[in-house]
């Protein structure tokens, strides 16, 4: 048995000291103009939300051919004159006033072990978290049905005699559970939940939207220290912001569930209403303990319409002028007052007042709404509510009504929700504190189209303490934010559709891997300076990449993009000229310390599966296909959620079932493990990982240290 709390600690210190010793605390933030090309930003917006790709990204027919990558050479200096950060630009920080810092609070306070006991071929598979304040000595106690069947220092257990529907108990012998905690073995690899999907809903147009689970987030909503679970229900309808169309609302629940038993009770219910359109890039949800007391919230963003309801379905409030009872989806916007979509059927929304509303996390109700900023522009109508959205880089929000979010630590007290708007062009980002009742900006920060900081934002975005500071930085793409609502650098490699950010070459340091759009690129740069250490240019949009440990032969991490078969290690070596790994989604799965992978099985149905790479053989192996489901969002293949919230360190993924749109599974490992690691949770970067995760096209969690770091190939 290998403990890895204390050394995963250590490594975290390690981190931070050694950036404190090389930074020296000279923050300069034009270090990346010095290092990188003046590469030209993509006016054109990235359009279908499956980009053009085929697959799971693992088909070797839908990139180019690997003589690219083998004949391309990295390279960390600039291919022209690098523009130099400007002494002046039109960007600018705007700060509130007299706005609360507040006590630090976690996420969330755990007070059990997430034990779940997994039907499988061998028996009844136990595990349960460890957690970093459990001492080395620590042993827990498992009983089956009142009878002792381990006592040691591991946090699983394979029960070759259990079966399902045993009673198993936990009891550690310090700490949390040192008075015990149970649960159920289920019936199978899964258990099942039953939700309430909503009714399918009628267009002007006339013609129907109907519902399935989309993107997942999780939270101790009602401060019992267990946690909760939020479902953003999707029409199928949904519209990328380059499409016209009608779409149906976007609906948020929050389920009370048991993972024991496969009990779901609805606790409450949003309905956005008919002025915030559906699709990837509208509904960007965060759920945190934002106030500190000890039971999270929900924030996004909401419009005149925005309707809750209790767990019974019977209203409880609304945001603005109407509720959705005064609303009728099925009309034509000039039918009824309150209506902001178009008239001229394309349902795009461009005017209308905008709101970001703070949501109780036990009941769902308001507790505050402001007006939303970053905001769609200057009024030119205050009667009919209309604004020039040409800022943004056109006149139909397309690029107007590009949004991200996010969670952050930026002071020493509660946590900041981040709230973005922009990225092809203008960029704007604020951050918000709930204090007291009241949602309050801490800094709004804005990029004009001009600025030398516009242009740099991707699909999504990580938040992780860069500097070591204690603080968090928002990675917008390539462009960084400093915790205090300034510009950090920018690499000036412009928009990109994936990013994954973790200390990928086990230097202490972390590393950013992203890809890019035009021109085309993969690469990889320090996340403190933005300092370029290896780059491959592509004649086409690199649409997708990942960073993951997956081959034990080589030091760090291995990266691979779409636009080429080739797969790098993390020095930017090509290791397989012709071979890579699917690359939607990294987990962990199986007992070793290496990263697995999540993808599908490659047919329409898009069945999920878990992925093990065969470094040997170079090619993946199917560790567990969930039959029955479905993954989302077209050829990205999202779950739900993939996080560690169930069991010991490795990770679960939720996903709908494909035969019933009211139905999803959670799936967890049964493979058993000798590695003791504490609830990745508790590593922040990798909670707030979990937090961002449903923003626009989704992106795993990672870890802000190698998990793998010593790991050797025998």
């Amino acid at each position: 048995m290998e403990s890895h709390k204390k050394w995963l600690r250590e490594l975290s210190r390690n981190r931070n000291n050694k950036r404190n010793r090389q930074s020296g605390g000279n923050r300069t933030k034009a270090v990346a103009a010095a290092m990188a090309a003046c590469m030209v930003w993509s006016m054109a917006a990235c359009g279908v939300q499956d980009n053009g790709e085929s697959g799971s990204g693992s088909d070797p027919a839908a990139t180019s051919t690997p003589e690219a990558a083998v004949t391309a050479a990295p390279t960390a200096e600039p291919t022209a004159e690098p523009t130099p950060e400007p002494t002046q630009d039109p960007s600018q920080t705007v700060y509130g006033e007299n706005v609360p810092v507040g006590k630090y609070a976690p996420a969330e306070s755990c007070s059990d072990r997430a034990m779940v006991a997994v039907k499988s071929e061998n028996g009844v598979f136990v595990s349960w978290r460890s957690y970093e304040a459990d001492s080395d000595q620590i042993t827990f106690t498992l009983s089956r049905n009142g009878q002792d069947i381990y006592t040691g220092s591991l946090t699983n257990y394979m029960d070759t005699e259990g079966k399902s529907g045993d009673t198993y108990s936990l009891k550690a012998s310090e700490g949390i559970s040192v008075n015990g905690e149970s649960t159920v073995a289920w019936n199978a690899g899964y258990q099942e939940f039953t939700l309430k999907a909503p009714e399918t809903q009628v267009m002007p147009d006339k013609t129907k939207a109907s519902y399935t689970a989309n993107d997942m987030s999780v939270g101790d909503l009602d401060g019992d220290g267990q946690l909760e679970l939020i479902v953003k229900w999707y029409p199928d309808n949904a519209k990328d912001n380059a499409h016209n169309g009608y779409t149906g609302t976007t609906i948020l629940d929050a389920y009370d569930i048991d993972i024991a038993t496969g009990s779901a009770e609805l606790m409450w219910r949003i309905d956005l209403g008919l002025n915030i359109r559906s699709g990837a890039h509208y509904t960007q949800f965060q759920v945190w303990d934002y106030d500190g007391d000890g039971k999270a919230e929900l924030l996004c963003k909401t419009a005149d319409g925005t309707t809750v309801y209790d767990g019974s379905l019977k209203e409880t409030g609304h945001v603005g002028a109407v509720s959705m009872a005064s609303l009728d989806i099925s009309k034509r916007p000039k039918e009824q007052e309150y209506d902001y979509r178009a008239t001229d059927s394309s349902g795009r929304i461009v005017k209308g007042p905008e709101y970001l509303t703070a949501f109780r996390g036990d009941t769902g109700e308001i507790i505050d709404t402001v007006d939303y900023i970053p905001a769609r522009g200057e009024i030119t109508d205050p009667e009919k509510g209309t604004y020039k959205i040409s800022s943004w880089g056109d006149n139909y929000a397309n690029r107007a009504d590009r949004f991200l979010a996010a969670t952050a630590y930026v002071d020493d007290g509660t946590a900041c929700a981040i709230f973005a708007r922009g990225y092809y062009g203008r960029t704007a980002l604020s951050a918000w504190k709930l204090a007291d009742g009241r949602l309050q900006m801490k800094w709004y920060f804005d990029a004009a189209g001009g600025s030398y900081y516009a242009g740099q934002g991707n699909h999504n975005l990580s938040v992780n303490d860069v500097d070591g500071d204690g603080y968090d930085e928002i990675i917008y793409g390539s462009l960084t934010m400093d915790h205090d609502g300034t510009p950090l650098y920018t690499t000036r490699l412009g928009h990109g559709d994936a990013m994954h950010v973790s200390d990928w070459n086990g230097d202490g340091r972390l590393e950013v891997l992203q890809v890019h759009e035009d021109p085309g690129a993969i690469e990889m740069h320090d996340a403190e300076t933005g300092e370029l250490l290896w780059h491959y240019k592509n004649s086409k949009d690199t649409g997708r990449g990942m960073a993951a440990d997956i081959d034990p032969r080589y030091p760090g991490a291995e990266a691979w993009g779409a636009a080429n078969s080739a797969t790098f290690d993390c020095q930017g070596n090509i290791i397989y000229a012709d071979a890579r790994p699917s690359m939607n989604f990294s987990i962990f799965w199986d007992g070793d310390l290496l990263m697995e992978l999540f993808d599908y099985n490659n047919s329409d149905a898009g069945v999920p599966q878990v992925q093990k790479w065969d470094w040997e053989n170079l090619k993946s192996d199917v560790l567990l296909q969930a039959d029955g489901t479905a993954l989302s969002n077209g050829t990205k293949g999202n779950a739900g959620l993939v996080a560690d919230i169930y069991g010991d360190w490795r990770e679960e993924f939720i996903v709908r079932c494909s035969a019933d749109a009211n139905k999803i599974r959670i799936y967890s490992t049964d493979i058993p493990t000798e590695h003791v690691v504490t609830c990745l949770l508790e590593d922040r970067a990798y909670r707030e990982g979990v937090a961002w995760q449903n923003t626009a096209y989704n992106q795993p969690a990672n870890l802000s240290v190698l998990l793998s770091k010593d790991v050797k190939a025998e």
